[in-house]
């Protein structure tokens, strides 16, 4: 009785514990990316992000640039020319740039732009 009663428990928890979506088929991505390299030879990077809601049900509230053998410098996000709050986040297999969207787009086909810029 108690196996049962631990696996309905663990089951309703899994059921209702929310999860973080990471699946790229509800989002269409497209992206650009620029390099400026100024006469000291510091590139700045900008990446200019499209993120498009490919179904009505789920929206981003947060988009997160994995870099792998690039230490960014001064990362920065704007959405126009509104600052948003990146988050950077090291580990040993490189730095991740997590954007904060403050104004999350809802609907299908709906999107917003924003850029995140980096120097290296």
């Amino acid at each position: 009785m108690r196996k049962i009663t631990w696996f309905i428990v663990i089951t309703l928890y899994l059921f209702f514990t929310p999860s973080k979506v990471r699946s790229q088929e509800n989002f269409l991505i497209d992206s650009s990316v620029e390099y400026n390299i100024n006469t000291q030879g510091i590139s700045t990077v900008t990446h200019n992000i499209t993120l498009e809601n490919a179904i009505s049900t789920l929206y981003a509230t947060s988009y997160s640039l994995s870099l792998s053998g690039i230490e960014p410098q001064n990362p920065r996000a704007y959405k126009d020319s509104t600052p948003l709050n990146i988050i950077e986040k090291k580990s040993d297999t490189g730095v991740d740039l997590e954007v904060k969207l403050d104004e999350p787009v809802v609907g299908k086909g709906k999107s917003q732009t924003f850029s995140v810029v980096f120097e290296d």
